[in-house]
């Protein structure tokens, strides 16, 4: 007796955790997508990445170039010298980038008056393709953009003013594992997001040399 309770119990359990998760499924609220060419000014608009108290609105990002480059060309485009002004990465470390895809940026503040509130947040961009992902280097930010102060990434600008940038994302085709080849990535789309919700702003950059 007591064991078909439990049994038509269990049933029941697992029928309303069916009917729960599917009510949950289509309550979700997916973000627009809006995608953008390089060159374009992209307003960020009343937008966020993941927190709400993020405010953007009144700045507006621009994709001036984007090219694939090896570690060595790197730093000799932004004249680091490592003998010199000391080693970056270890060769067996899982951050060390082989290859880079610099992304130049300008970053336009279109307010007329300051608000200390708003800003740009570069950690929580990503770059991305059909199936992979990179991550941008903070070490190599700091070299590419030396007048920002111990590579700040956080930063608001004055009112009608912009600033150039340069976004520094890696990979390691050598690497063991989440491997990826010079020609995925140069022969992939890629998007650079600048929001993610309600609508998911993002800049397609193609045709990387």
């Amino acid at each position: 007796m007591k064991k078909g309770i439990f049994s038509i119990l269990a049933i029941a359990i697992g029928i309303f955790i069916i009917f729960r998760i599917k009510s949950v499924n289509t309550s979700v609220q997916y973000p627009e997508i809006k995608e953008y060419g390089m060159q374009e000014e992209v307003f960020v608009g009343n937008n966020i990445f993941m927190e709400s108290y993020e405010r953007m609105d009144g700045y507006a990002i621009v994709v001036k170039e984007a090219e694939i480059m090896t570690y060595e060309e790197f730093l000799e485009k932004f004249q680091y010298n490592e003998t010199v002004q000391g080693t970056l990465f270890q060769k067996d470390e899982m951050i060390y980038p082989e290859m880079v895809c610099n992304i130049k940026i300008v970053v336009k503040n279109k307010d007329q008056e300051d608000n200390p509130d708003k800003g740009i947040n570069f950690p929580n961009y990503v770059l991305y393709g059909e199936d992979f992902q990179l991550q941008l280097s903070e070490a190599l930010y700091s070299v590419a953009n030396p007048n920002m102060k111990e590579g700040q990434m956080s930063f608001r600008l004055q009112p009608e003013t912009e600033k150039e940038f340069y976004l520094p994302f890696y990979f390691s085709p050598s690497r063991k594992t989440e491997s990826l080849q010079i020609e995925e990535v140069g022969n992939s789309k890629l998007y650079l997001p600048i929001s993610l919700y309600p609508e998911q702003r993002q800049i397609v950059l193609e045709n990387l040399s």
